[in-house]
């Protein structure tokens, strides 16, 4: 495989050094890599299309610490800036400034199964490709884990992405990367880390709350129009998954009419939306909302929508698509997060629209007792040529 460096590694563990926090598991017969056992990983770096390995899912994570941060004049380089989901923020250690001798720990819940992790190794800027190399770079470390167990890795020297995939499933509730080698800088001499993923082949365990489903985009222009739409993911952090009519790289070029008709350029092909789906890292927050019950769903959806501006035609399709999945819990906490989605995709459409609306819905399955802030809705008025879009995500 391309790029993939293979490495055997042999160690035997008679005692594993803890730090003051943690409690030393003992091994049962459900960890499954004893101590000691011989151990081979692979460290691979991500095309730039992707970014997540196949069939591995990011882990849910109760919390991250560190040996020590940063604390700048105008920045602290915090540990959760690991976990923020934007690989243009990046943590910074102290007092093992050049990485050597730090140390990152994940918490997981107890039993997590991990089969490895995801990691972008140094500091990272879109507008500067260079910038990488001006800072210090994880190379090489261990890892440890709750029930004794240790894994060494290495890591490519890539501004991107890259993965390490355990030879098989390890059991634990924290995995600890010890930083023992670094790419130098050809400037400072600091250590950056922009993002560390924990992940799993179990999707049962996967927060994977990033999903994008069902997002339809209807166009209306006050008269024939030759529109381009394209949906900017970023390719560091996501991907389009499917598309009808195909989206491609460069996005849709259609005719679009009055009626909401649409028609492809490039096939000639008559559609009533846009449709695509796609998947993220994003983590989606439930700071406040509504709690629904599964029979008054319907109801709550179309007051809702309407309120925020969709028309009949447009809601009874959201409707239509999501009640099935909302009954299936009799309890949802229901949060419409459109203004985190606008700025998170980006709708790319020329030429530009008059109104422009857009509608993300994420939910969970609640308990009764839940309480929450009702969340505070805006409606919206179309006006002009519009562009309408609606989507959602049922998180874990």
């Amino acid at each position: 495989m391309k790029n993939r460096i293979i490495i055997l590694t042999t160690f035997l563990l008679t005692q594993l050094v803890c730090f003051a926090s943690d409690t030393l598991h003992v091994p049962s017969d459900q960890d499954t890599i004893p101590r000691g056992r011989t151990g081979i990983i692979y460290s691979e770096v991500l095309n730039e299309d992707q970014y997540l390995p196949e069939d591995l899912y990011p882990l849910h994570i109760s919390g991250i610490n560190s040996s020590g941060h940063l604390n700048g004049s105008r920045i602290n380089y915090l540990e959760q800036r690991m976990t923020d989901d934007d690989p243009t923020t990046w943590w910074v250690p102290t007092p093992f400034r050049s990485g050597e001798g730090a140390w990152i720990e994940i918490r997981l819940k107890k039993g997590s199964k991990i089969s490895g992790f995801q990691i972008w190794p140094g500091s990272h800027k879109e507008e500067d490709p260079g910038y990488f190399y001006k800072n210090n770079r994880i190379k090489g470390g261990t890892c440890f884990f709750s029930n004794g167990t240790s894994v060494k890795f290495e890591l490519s020297d890539e501004d991107r992405w890259q993965y390490v995939q355990f030879d098989r499933e390890i059991v634990s509730g924290y995995m600890r990367l010890k930083i023992e080698t670094v790419y130098p800088g050809n400037r400072w001499n600091d250590l950056c880390v922009s993002e560390l993923v924990p992940l799993t082949a179990d999707v049962d365990q996967s927060y994977m709350d990033g999903g994008m489903e069902k997002p339809v985009i209807y166009l209306y222009p006050e008269k024939k129009t030759n529109v381009h739409v394209r949906v900017q993911i970023p390719q560091t952090l996501g991907k389009i998954s499917i598309s009808y009519p195909e989206h491609g790289e460069k996005g849709w070029d259609v005719f679009a009419y009055p009626d909401g008709t649409i028609i492809d350029n490039a096939t000639n092909k008559t559609y009533q939306y846009l449709f695509w789906e796609g998947f993220t890292l994003k983590k989606w927050k439930l700071s406040d909302g509504f709690i629904v019950k599964k029979e008054d769903a319907a109801s709550f959806l179309e007051e809702k929508l309407s309120y925020m501006g969709l028309i009949p035609k447009e809601y009874n399709d959201f409707i239509v698509y999501w009640l099935p999945r909302l009954q299936q819990n009799d309890y949802n906490v229901i949060r419409f997060v459109n203004e985190e989605y606008e700025e998170y995709v980006p709708l790319i459409v020329d030429p530009k629209p008059d109104s422009f609306l857009r509608i993300f819905m994420v939910f969970k399955k609640a308990d009764a007792s839940l309480k929450i802030p009702e969340q505070k809705l805006s409606p919206y008025k179309r006006n002009g040529y519009t562009i309408v879009e609606w989507g959602g995500a049922q998180l874990k």
